[in-house]
């Protein structure tokens, strides 16, 4: 989760490396791309790649993923890649309004997915440990 917030906080500029308080929308991508136990490096990583593929939008995420050009994701698509629960979970934990929620996730997503896969392929479990 570390290395999330310390990527997260280098898309986000400055501001956030200078001791202020976290940005909503780091708070959401740093819960959506969290594992759920220690054991599961990367875990949060993988589950969202695996609900984007499962909703048809597995192609997206592969541009993130892969080197070269990182595919727009339009709101309504990573709500149905998300499901209504999630967004609304998240919306609650960042304090911003889903919709607004959804279009800044699809703002920062491809580039954070990309940062976190700089080889242009998902990374072993073991690489993650220091997430």
């Amino acid at each position: 989760m570390q290395f999330v917030s310390e990527t997260s906080r280098g898309i986000y500029g400055p501001a956030l490396n200078s001791g202020q308080e976290i940005a909503p929308i780091e708070l959401a991508l740093g819960s959506l791309l969290a594992s759920r136990s220690e054991k599961d490096h990367g875990e949060g990583l993988r589950r969202l790649l695996g609900r984007l593929s499962a909703s048809g939008h597995g192609a997206i995420a592969d541009t993130w993923v892969q080197t070269g050009a990182n595919e727009p994701i339009r709101p309504n698509q990573l709500e149905e890649a998300l499901g209504p629960a999630t967004v609304h979970a998240l919306s609650l934990q960042s304090g911003l309004p889903s919709q607004e929620l959804l279009v800044e996730l699809c703002r920062h997503l491809p580039g954070v997915v990309d940062t976190l896969t700089p080889m242009g392929q998902v990374p072993d479990p073991l690489e993650m440990i220091n997430w």
